[in-house]
């Protein structure tokens, strides 16, 4: 299996609700059955329900992005939280932070994980690059072959966002009037405040369908270098 982490601060807004989001966008990409999806905080008490407001967001843009299909896992409610360690990190094959706080917390925790770890809208930006060269019927410069299999073509792609870090940043959104920050992260509603839920979700969203649009289209990449038509 090609596993995923998840990582906000308390394990029970962000990188739930975002966890959900990636397991319907890799079910949509017919991944289910190589990708599991997991998530933690790196300040979480173990067993603390999610956030009722993030739940609530999630179920809204599901019933929006995916009406009429059946549920893929149960509420939000039912998540427990967990904090992040060393054994989660080691074990994940693609590591998602939601803010670079968290990002650099995971490095110290676990330096050899660090060319698996992004934050989520960063690693949907470097997606797009790597998914651009796939989609024309290449490689990126100095890359190896696209490999046959699903699961290990992920990996291909983890390795190819680590090898894009600085080529680009995440795609650009419009900020709440007032309130800014980095391109990279996606903001805290529980420090910043609740106000900002609505943002923070969007954020995730639409960096998770950016993100899945590039897995989709590397997988779906020719190995003989053709090129694939736009979806």
């Amino acid at each position: 299996m090609f596993r995923v982490l998840v990582v906000c601060t308390a394990n029970i807004c962000r990188s739930p609700a975002s966890a959900t989001l990636l397991r319907r966008e890799f079910a949509a990409a017919g991944l289910s059955e190589v990708v599991t999806v997991e998530s933690a905080g790196v300040a979480a008490v173990d067993g603390t329900p999610a956030c009722d407001l993030s739940s609530a967001l999630v179920g809204e843009f599901v019933a929006r992005q995916y009406a009429g299909q059946e549920p893929q896992e149960p509420n939000g409610n039912t998540h427990g939280s967990r904090r992040v360690t060393a054994e989660l990190t080691a074990t994940a094959d693609l590591i998602l932070a939601l803010d670079r706080s968290h990002r650099a917390a995971l490095a110290r925790l676990h330096p050899a994980s660090r060319p698996r770890t992004f934050t989520l809208r960063q690693a949907a930006g470097l997606s797009e690059v790597v998914a651009g060269y796939t989609q024309a019927g290449r490689v990126p410069p100095g890359a190896p072959p696209l490999p046959e299999l699903p699961e290990d073509r992920l990996r291909w792609w983890v390795a190819e966002l680590d090898a894009a870090r600085g080529m680009t940043v995440a795609a650009a959104s419009e900020d709440p009037p007032g309130l800014q920050w980095h391109p990279d992260d996606v903001p805290d509603p529980h420090v910043v405040g609740y106000q900002v839920h609505g943002a923070a979700i969007e954020l995730a969203e639409e960096a998770i369908v950016l993100l899945s649009s590039g897995v989709g289209r590397v997988v779906a990449a020719r190995s003989d270098g053709s090129a694939v038509s736009p979806p």
